[in-house]
Protein backbone atom coordinates (compact mmCIF):
# COMPACT_ATOMS: atom_id res chain seq x y z
CA UNK A 1 0.00 0.00 0.00
CA UNK A 2 1.33 3.35 -1.06
CA UNK A 3 2.17 5.73 1.40
CA UNK A 4 -0.45 8.69 1.78
CA UNK A 5 1.77 11.52 2.88
CA UNK A 6 5.39 11.71 1.69
CA UNK A 7 8.08 13.60 3.43
CA UNK A 8 7.74 17.24 3.57
CA UNK A 9 9.95 19.52 2.03
CA UNK A 10 11.20 23.09 3.85
CA UNK A 11 11.22 25.65 0.97
CA UNK A 12 12.61 28.98 1.67
CA UNK A 13 9.95 32.11 1.37
CA UNK A 14 10.13 33.96 -1.70
CA UNK A 15 9.74 37.84 -0.27
CA UNK A 16 9.38 36.17 3.29
CA UNK A 17 12.43 36.06 6.36
CA UNK A 18 14.52 33.53 6.21
CA UNK A 19 13.07 31.92 9.05
CA UNK A 20 9.43 32.08 7.38
CA UNK A 21 9.46 28.30 5.71
CA UNK A 22 6.76 26.48 3.41
CA UNK A 23 6.61 22.78 3.54
CA UNK A 24 4.23 20.63 1.08
CA UNK A 25 3.50 17.48 1.72
CA UNK A 26 1.90 15.08 -1.45
CA UNK A 27 -0.35 12.12 -1.94
CA UNK A 28 0.47 8.86 -3.52
CA UNK A 29 3.73 8.32 -2.60
CA UNK A 30 5.08 11.42 -4.65
CA UNK A 31 7.76 13.99 -3.35
CA UNK A 32 10.44 16.34 -4.57
CA UNK A 33 13.51 14.38 -5.78
CA UNK A 34 15.71 17.80 -5.37
CA UNK A 35 14.76 21.24 -4.40
CA UNK A 36 16.95 24.47 -5.44
CA UNK A 37 16.68 28.06 -4.95
CA UNK A 38 17.15 29.80 -8.46
CA UNK A 39 18.83 33.01 -9.13
CA UNK A 40 15.28 34.93 -9.49
CA UNK A 41 14.50 33.29 -5.50
CA UNK A 42 11.72 31.22 -6.50
CA UNK A 43 11.72 27.82 -5.90
CA UNK A 44 12.37 24.63 -7.81
CA UNK A 45 11.19 21.12 -6.69
CA UNK A 46 12.16 18.51 -8.97
CA UNK A 47 10.57 15.43 -9.44
CA UNK A 48 10.88 12.15 -10.68
CA UNK A 49 11.46 11.59 -14.72
CA UNK A 50 7.93 10.84 -16.12
CA UNK A 51 5.88 12.61 -13.27
CA UNK A 52 2.56 14.19 -14.98
CA UNK A 53 2.81 17.22 -13.55
CA UNK A 54 -0.79 17.70 -14.98
CA UNK A 55 -2.58 16.11 -12.44
CA UNK A 56 0.43 16.87 -9.50
CA UNK A 57 -1.75 20.25 -8.21
CA UNK A 58 -4.51 17.56 -6.86
CA UNK A 59 -2.19 15.07 -4.98
CA UNK A 60 -0.85 17.88 -2.80
CA UNK A 61 -1.81 17.14 0.69
CA UNK A 62 -0.98 20.10 2.76
CA UNK A 63 0.45 23.36 3.62
CA UNK A 64 2.38 24.50 6.31
CA UNK A 65 4.41 27.59 7.06
CA UNK A 66 6.62 27.17 9.72
CA UNK A 67 4.80 23.89 10.60
CA UNK A 68 1.54 25.65 11.34
CA UNK A 69 -1.64 24.81 8.62
CA UNK A 70 -2.25 27.95 6.34
CA UNK A 71 -4.65 28.44 3.68
CA UNK A 72 -3.06 29.92 0.58
CA UNK A 73 -4.32 32.05 -2.20
CA UNK A 74 -4.91 30.48 -4.44
CA UNK A 75 -4.97 27.38 -3.53
CA UNK A 76 -2.30 24.68 -4.28
CA UNK A 77 -4.12 21.94 -5.11
CA UNK A 78 -6.59 23.83 -7.34
CA UNK A 79 -4.10 25.63 -9.88
CA UNK A 80 -2.20 24.36 -13.05
CA UNK A 81 1.41 23.20 -12.61
CA UNK A 82 3.20 23.44 -15.85
CA UNK A 83 6.78 22.49 -16.66
CA UNK A 84 8.96 25.48 -15.42
CA UNK A 85 5.93 27.64 -15.08
CA UNK A 86 6.02 29.93 -11.53
CA UNK A 87 3.10 29.65 -9.01
CA UNK A 88 3.03 32.06 -6.89
CA UNK A 89 0.67 31.12 -3.43
CA UNK A 90 0.13 34.15 -0.91
CA UNK A 91 -0.37 33.86 2.74
CA UNK A 92 -3.20 36.37 3.72
CA UNK A 93 -2.41 35.80 7.50
CA UNK A 94 1.41 37.71 6.93
CA UNK A 95 1.05 38.78 3.85
CA UNK A 96 4.10 37.09 2.24
CA UNK A 97 4.13 34.98 -1.08
CA UNK A 98 5.91 31.85 -2.14
CA UNK A 99 7.55 31.56 -5.35
CA UNK A 100 7.47 27.77 -6.31
CA UNK A 101 8.35 26.22 -9.94
CA UNK A 102 7.69 22.65 -10.63
CA UNK A 103 10.06 20.77 -13.54
CA UNK A 104 10.35 16.84 -13.97
CA UNK A 105 14.07 15.90 -13.90
CA UNK A 106 14.19 15.50 -17.26
CA UNK A 107 16.80 18.25 -18.47
CA UNK A 108 20.47 17.95 -18.67
CA UNK A 109 23.76 18.77 -19.75
CA UNK A 110 26.23 17.17 -22.23
CA UNK A 111 29.53 18.46 -23.03
CA UNK A 112 31.02 17.03 -26.16
CA UNK A 113 34.51 17.53 -27.36
CA UNK A 114 37.23 15.69 -29.56
CA UNK A 115 40.76 15.12 -30.87
CA UNK A 116 42.64 16.48 -27.93
CA UNK A 117 46.08 14.50 -29.22
CA UNK A 118 47.08 14.97 -25.52
CA UNK A 119 51.07 15.34 -25.53
CA UNK A 120 51.13 14.46 -29.08
CA UNK A 121 53.65 16.84 -29.75
CA UNK A 122 55.13 17.03 -26.07
CA UNK A 123 58.21 17.69 -24.58
CA UNK A 124 57.88 20.93 -26.77
CA UNK A 125 54.65 20.33 -27.71
CA UNK A 126 55.13 21.41 -31.26
CA UNK A 127 52.49 19.99 -33.02
CA UNK A 128 49.31 21.93 -33.64
CA UNK A 129 47.45 19.55 -33.43
CA UNK A 130 48.02 18.11 -29.68
CA UNK A 131 47.62 19.61 -26.70
CA UNK A 132 49.75 19.38 -23.38
CA UNK A 133 48.91 17.30 -20.32
CA UNK A 134 48.34 20.72 -18.34
CA UNK A 135 46.29 22.05 -20.95
CA UNK A 136 43.94 19.21 -20.52
CA UNK A 137 43.68 19.21 -17.00
CA UNK A 138 43.21 22.87 -16.81
CA UNK A 139 40.49 22.35 -19.81
CA UNK A 140 38.67 19.54 -17.55
CA UNK A 141 38.79 21.79 -14.84
CA UNK A 142 36.91 24.34 -16.28
CA UNK A 143 34.27 21.31 -17.39
CA UNK A 144 34.20 20.26 -14.24
CA UNK A 145 33.40 23.78 -12.48
CA UNK A 146 31.06 24.93 -14.77
CA UNK A 147 28.25 26.32 -13.41
CA UNK A 148 29.66 26.74 -9.99
CA UNK A 149 29.61 30.13 -8.64
CA UNK A 150 33.95 30.97 -9.42
CA UNK A 151 33.10 28.55 -13.03
CA UNK A 152 31.87 29.24 -16.26
CA UNK A 153 27.86 30.16 -16.63
CA UNK A 154 26.25 29.30 -19.86
CA UNK A 155 23.05 29.04 -20.29
CA UNK A 156 20.51 27.61 -23.11
CA UNK A 157 17.67 29.60 -24.48
CA UNK A 158 14.79 26.14 -25.08
CA UNK A 159 11.76 27.40 -24.37
CA UNK A 160 10.56 24.20 -22.03
CA UNK A 161 13.62 25.08 -20.02
CA UNK A 162 12.97 26.19 -16.35
CA UNK A 163 14.10 29.73 -15.95
CA UNK A 164 17.53 29.85 -14.12
CA UNK A 165 18.56 26.85 -15.21
CA UNK A 166 22.38 26.58 -15.44
CA UNK A 167 24.44 23.91 -17.71
CA UNK A 168 26.29 21.51 -15.56
CA UNK A 169 28.65 18.38 -16.81
CA UNK A 170 26.28 16.00 -15.96
CA UNK A 171 28.08 13.84 -18.54
CA UNK A 172 31.19 14.03 -21.18
CA UNK A 173 32.07 12.28 -24.26
CA UNK A 174 35.40 12.40 -25.94
CA UNK A 175 34.85 11.58 -29.73
CA UNK A 176 38.68 9.91 -30.05
CA UNK A 177 42.38 10.87 -31.21
CA UNK A 178 43.15 10.92 -27.19
CA UNK A 179 46.91 11.09 -27.58
CA UNK A 180 49.96 9.97 -29.62
CA UNK A 181 49.80 7.66 -31.96
CA UNK A 182 50.56 4.31 -30.89
CA UNK A 183 50.68 5.22 -27.40
CA UNK A 184 51.75 2.00 -25.67
CA UNK A 185 50.39 3.21 -21.69
CA UNK A 186 47.61 5.74 -21.90
CA UNK A 187 48.50 7.29 -18.48
CA UNK A 188 48.64 11.07 -20.02
CA UNK A 189 45.13 10.36 -21.08
CA UNK A 190 44.46 8.92 -18.15
CA UNK A 191 46.40 11.61 -15.88
CA UNK A 192 44.96 14.45 -18.34
CA UNK A 193 41.18 13.53 -17.45
CA UNK A 194 41.21 12.22 -13.81
CA UNK A 195 39.38 14.83 -12.09
CA UNK A 196 35.95 13.64 -13.91
CA UNK A 197 36.16 10.41 -12.04
CA UNK A 198 37.02 12.09 -8.90
CA UNK A 199 34.29 14.35 -9.11
CA UNK A 200 32.04 11.65 -9.98
CA UNK A 201 31.16 12.66 -13.16
CA UNK A 202 30.23 10.16 -16.40
CA UNK A 203 33.34 9.91 -18.57
CA UNK A 204 33.02 8.72 -21.66
CA UNK A 205 35.64 8.47 -24.60
CA UNK A 206 35.95 6.31 -28.12
CA UNK A 207 38.64 5.70 -30.33
CA UNK A 208 39.60 8.15 -33.18
CA UNK A 209 42.22 6.77 -36.26
CA UNK A 210 45.09 7.72 -33.83
CA UNK A 211 44.19 5.85 -31.22
CA UNK A 212 44.36 2.60 -33.73
CA UNK A 213 46.96 1.61 -35.72
CA UNK A 214 45.94 1.91 -39.16
CA UNK A 215 46.07 -0.98 -42.17
CA UNK A 216 48.80 1.36 -43.31
CA UNK A 217 51.52 3.55 -41.97
CA UNK A 218 52.96 6.46 -44.12
CA UNK A 219 55.38 9.36 -43.91
CA UNK A 220 53.81 12.65 -45.19
CA UNK A 221 54.05 12.02 -48.41
CA UNK A 222 52.28 8.91 -48.61
CA UNK A 223 55.56 7.26 -49.80
CA UNK A 224 55.45 4.19 -47.38
CA UNK A 225 53.05 2.11 -47.56
CA UNK A 226 53.64 -0.23 -44.78
CA UNK A 227 50.97 -2.30 -43.34
CA UNK A 228 50.76 -1.33 -39.52
CA UNK A 229 48.91 -3.47 -37.00
CA UNK A 230 51.94 -6.02 -36.86
CA UNK A 231 53.37 -8.81 -33.99
CA UNK A 232 54.46 -7.96 -30.91
CA UNK A 233 54.42 -9.29 -27.48
CA UNK A 234 54.65 -6.34 -25.64
CA UNK A 235 57.73 -4.30 -23.91
CA UNK A 236 61.23 -5.18 -24.67
CA UNK A 237 62.62 -9.01 -25.73
CA UNK A 238 66.30 -9.06 -25.57
CA UNK A 239 66.99 -5.71 -25.26
CA UNK A 240 64.74 -4.90 -28.55
CA UNK A 241 61.13 -2.99 -28.45
CA UNK A 242 58.42 -5.94 -29.45
CA UNK A 243 55.37 -3.90 -28.37
CA UNK A 244 53.77 -4.33 -32.45
CA UNK A 245 50.58 -2.72 -33.25
CA UNK A 246 48.53 -4.98 -32.12
CA UNK A 247 49.29 -4.45 -28.36
CA UNK A 248 48.59 -0.76 -28.80
CA UNK A 249 45.41 -1.56 -29.77
CA UNK A 250 44.77 -3.42 -26.92
CA UNK A 251 45.64 -0.75 -24.83
CA UNK A 252 43.21 1.66 -26.93
CA UNK A 253 40.42 -0.87 -25.82
CA UNK A 254 41.31 -1.21 -22.58
CA UNK A 255 41.09 2.92 -22.58
CA UNK A 256 38.18 2.64 -23.50
CA UNK A 257 36.54 0.27 -21.73
CA UNK A 258 38.12 1.71 -18.28
CA UNK A 259 36.52 4.80 -18.83
CA UNK A 260 33.02 3.26 -19.37
CA UNK A 261 33.17 1.14 -16.33
CA UNK A 262 33.76 4.04 -14.27
CA UNK A 263 31.24 6.06 -15.63
CA UNK A 264 28.67 3.15 -14.96
CA UNK A 265 29.33 4.08 -10.91
CA UNK A 266 28.39 7.78 -11.97
CA UNK A 267 24.64 6.96 -13.90
CA UNK A 268 25.58 5.21 -16.98
CA UNK A 269 23.31 2.33 -17.32
CA UNK A 270 22.24 -0.41 -20.10
CA UNK A 271 25.86 -0.85 -22.05
CA UNK A 272 25.74 -3.34 -24.61
CA UNK A 273 28.95 -3.60 -26.77
CA UNK A 274 28.29 -4.42 -30.52
CA UNK A 275 30.20 -7.79 -31.47
CA UNK A 276 29.83 -9.39 -35.31
CA UNK A 277 29.66 -13.40 -33.70
CA UNK A 278 32.83 -14.54 -34.29
CA UNK A 279 36.64 -14.42 -32.65
CA UNK A 280 38.01 -11.67 -34.13
CA UNK A 281 38.89 -8.23 -32.73
CA UNK A 282 36.18 -6.40 -32.47
CA UNK A 283 36.14 -2.34 -32.94
CA UNK A 284 34.57 -2.25 -29.92
CA UNK A 285 31.45 -0.33 -30.52
CA UNK A 286 28.86 0.24 -27.75
CA UNK A 287 25.54 1.79 -26.65
CA UNK A 288 24.38 2.72 -22.97
CA UNK A 289 21.45 5.03 -21.71
CA UNK A 290 21.88 8.28 -19.34
CA UNK A 291 18.63 9.47 -17.88
CA UNK A 292 16.63 7.91 -20.35
CA UNK A 293 18.47 8.71 -23.37
CA UNK A 294 20.34 5.94 -25.42
CA UNK A 295 23.46 6.89 -26.67
CA UNK A 296 24.83 4.84 -29.75
CA UNK A 297 29.05 5.24 -29.83
CA UNK A 298 31.18 3.85 -32.76
CA UNK A 299 35.22 4.08 -32.70
CA UNK A 300 35.99 5.67 -35.65
CA UNK A 301 32.87 4.80 -37.58
CA UNK A 302 30.30 1.84 -37.34
CA UNK A 303 32.19 -0.06 -40.26
CA UNK A 304 35.49 -0.44 -39.07
CA UNK A 305 36.67 -4.04 -40.14
CA UNK A 306 37.17 -6.85 -37.12
CA UNK A 307 40.77 -8.48 -37.35
CA UNK A 308 42.91 -11.18 -36.32
CA UNK A 309 45.77 -10.49 -34.90
CA UNK A 310 49.04 -11.48 -36.35
CA UNK A 311 51.75 -13.45 -35.26
CA UNK A 312 55.07 -14.25 -36.44
CA UNK A 313 53.92 -16.64 -38.74
CA UNK A 314 51.03 -14.77 -40.04
CA UNK A 315 49.96 -11.33 -40.98
CA UNK A 316 46.44 -9.80 -39.35
CA UNK A 317 43.39 -11.05 -41.63
CA UNK A 318 40.79 -8.25 -42.20
CA UNK A 319 37.53 -9.16 -42.22
CA UNK A 320 33.86 -7.05 -43.22
CA UNK A 321 31.92 -5.37 -40.65
CA UNK A 322 28.71 -5.99 -42.80
CA UNK A 323 27.61 -8.79 -39.46
CA UNK A 324 28.49 -6.14 -36.80
CA UNK A 325 26.13 -3.96 -38.79
CA UNK A 326 23.32 -6.35 -39.03
CA UNK A 327 23.66 -6.54 -35.13
CA UNK A 328 23.72 -2.58 -34.94
CA UNK A 329 20.23 -2.96 -36.83
CA UNK A 330 18.55 -5.80 -34.88
CA UNK A 331 19.44 -3.40 -31.33
CA UNK A 332 18.09 -0.62 -33.03
CA UNK A 333 14.85 -2.20 -34.00
CA UNK A 334 13.92 -3.38 -30.70
CA UNK A 335 15.27 0.08 -29.34
CA UNK A 336 14.00 2.65 -31.54
CA UNK A 337 11.14 4.55 -29.25
CA UNK A 338 13.80 5.71 -27.25
CA UNK A 339 15.36 9.31 -27.66
CA UNK A 340 18.78 8.68 -28.80
CA UNK A 341 21.68 10.45 -29.91
CA UNK A 342 24.61 8.62 -31.66
CA UNK A 343 28.44 9.70 -31.82
CA UNK A 344 31.73 8.89 -33.66
CA UNK A 345 34.59 9.76 -34.87
CA UNK A 346 34.40 10.05 -38.37
CA UNK A 347 31.92 12.40 -39.85
CA UNK A 348 29.45 11.69 -42.70
CA UNK A 349 30.88 14.24 -45.21
CA UNK A 350 32.64 17.11 -43.26
CA UNK A 351 36.09 17.48 -44.82
CA UNK A 352 37.05 17.41 -48.72
CA UNK A 353 38.89 14.10 -48.21
CA UNK A 354 35.79 12.53 -46.14
CA UNK A 355 35.43 10.00 -48.71
CA UNK A 356 38.82 8.48 -47.80
CA UNK A 357 38.39 8.35 -44.53
CA UNK A 358 35.06 6.32 -44.67
CA UNK A 359 37.17 3.74 -47.12
CA UNK A 360 39.90 3.37 -44.44
CA UNK A 361 42.45 4.67 -46.85
CA UNK A 362 45.71 6.60 -45.86
CA UNK A 363 47.21 9.52 -47.09
CA UNK A 364 48.51 7.73 -50.17
CA UNK A 365 44.93 5.81 -50.95
CA UNK A 366 46.21 2.45 -49.86
CA UNK A 367 43.96 0.67 -47.57
CA UNK A 368 43.55 -3.30 -46.70
CA UNK A 369 40.25 -5.39 -48.13
CA UNK A 370 38.48 -7.48 -46.03
CA UNK A 371 39.19 -11.61 -46.72
CA UNK A 372 35.06 -11.91 -46.74
CA UNK A 373 32.61 -10.23 -49.33
CA UNK A 374 30.96 -6.81 -47.55
CA UNK A 375 28.00 -5.48 -48.99
CA UNK A 376 29.37 -1.79 -48.49
CA UNK A 377 32.00 -0.79 -51.06
CA UNK A 378 31.85 3.15 -51.42
CA UNK A 379 32.20 5.71 -49.21
CA UNK A 380 28.17 6.60 -50.43
CA UNK A 381 26.99 2.74 -49.61
CA UNK A 382 28.24 3.22 -45.94
CA UNK A 383 27.41 6.66 -44.92
CA UNK A 384 23.48 5.76 -46.15
CA UNK A 385 23.49 2.79 -44.73
CA UNK A 386 24.46 4.16 -41.20
CA UNK A 387 22.07 6.98 -41.88
CA UNK A 388 19.37 4.85 -42.48
CA UNK A 389 19.80 2.74 -39.31
CA UNK A 390 19.90 6.23 -37.51
CA UNK A 391 16.57 7.64 -38.86
CA UNK A 392 14.46 4.51 -37.21
CA UNK A 393 15.72 5.92 -33.76
CA UNK A 394 13.56 8.76 -31.85
CA UNK A 395 14.81 12.39 -32.67
CA UNK A 396 18.34 11.14 -33.13
CA UNK A 397 21.11 13.17 -33.79
CA UNK A 398 25.07 12.54 -34.68
CA UNK A 399 27.86 14.09 -32.99
CA UNK A 400 31.63 13.92 -34.62
CA UNK A 401 35.43 14.54 -34.53
CA UNK A 402 38.50 14.07 -36.81
CA UNK A 403 37.40 17.44 -38.96
CA UNK A 404 39.87 20.05 -36.49
CA UNK A 405 37.38 22.01 -37.42
CA UNK A 406 33.06 23.02 -36.74
CA UNK A 407 30.59 21.93 -39.12
CA UNK A 408 27.26 21.40 -39.00
CA UNK A 409 25.73 19.66 -42.01
CA UNK A 410 22.94 16.69 -42.78
CA UNK A 411 23.50 13.90 -44.59
CA UNK A 412 20.30 11.48 -45.81
CA UNK A 413 18.13 13.43 -43.40
CA UNK A 414 20.50 13.06 -40.16
CA UNK A 415 22.02 16.15 -38.77
CA UNK A 416 25.69 15.59 -37.72
CA UNK A 417 27.60 18.29 -35.71
CA UNK A 418 31.09 18.29 -35.86
CA UNK A 419 33.25 19.88 -33.65
CA UNK A 420 36.77 21.57 -33.33
CA UNK A 421 40.01 20.36 -31.85
CA UNK A 422 41.53 21.11 -28.57
CA UNK A 423 44.85 22.74 -28.94
CA UNK A 424 47.32 24.18 -26.33
CA UNK A 425 45.25 27.85 -27.89
CA UNK A 426 41.95 26.51 -28.41
CA UNK A 427 39.79 24.62 -26.35
CA UNK A 428 36.30 24.11 -28.06
CA UNK A 429 33.20 21.88 -26.92
CA UNK A 430 29.59 21.34 -27.41
CA UNK A 431 27.51 21.97 -24.97
CA UNK A 432 23.97 19.67 -25.63
CA UNK A 433 20.80 20.34 -23.89
CA UNK A 434 18.90 17.14 -23.47
CA UNK A 435 15.42 15.64 -22.27
CA UNK A 436 14.95 12.41 -21.14
CA UNK A 437 12.08 12.30 -23.29
CA UNK A 438 13.23 14.00 -26.34
CA UNK A 439 16.84 13.28 -26.45
CA UNK A 440 18.80 16.35 -28.00
CA UNK A 441 16.86 19.74 -27.63
CA UNK A 442 19.67 22.34 -28.40
CA UNK A 443 23.30 22.31 -29.05
CA UNK A 444 25.69 25.21 -28.55
CA UNK A 445 29.07 26.29 -28.98
CA UNK A 446 31.42 27.26 -26.46
CA UNK A 447 35.46 27.36 -25.46
CA UNK A 448 36.44 26.56 -22.27
CA UNK A 449 40.08 28.43 -23.09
Amino acid sequence: MKNLFALALLLCATVATAQTQLALTFNDGIAPQTTETLPDGSLLLTFENGTDLSTLAGKIATATIDGASVTLTPSPTQTTVREGEINVYVDKTNQRAYSVRFATGGFFTAVVFSDPHVAEGEPNNADDDGCSVATMQAYVQNIVKMGQPDGYKFRFTHADLPDGYVAKPDIVLCLGDMDKDNERTGTDFNNAFASFATNSIPFIVIAGNHDFVPDYFDDKDGNLGDAGLTYGTGGTVFGFESWGGTNSNDKTFEIVQQHRTAAVSNGVKDVYVFEDGTTHTQPNHFTFTFRGVRFYMANNYWFQKPYTKPTMAASAIYYAPDATINALSTFVDAHKDEPSVWMSHYPFTAGSDSDRWWLDQNNAGRSIAPSDETDYTTAASKRTAITDIIKQTNNAVHFSGHFHNWSDATYNGVRDYTVDNITDGNCPAYLVLMHSKRGVVEVKQVNFK
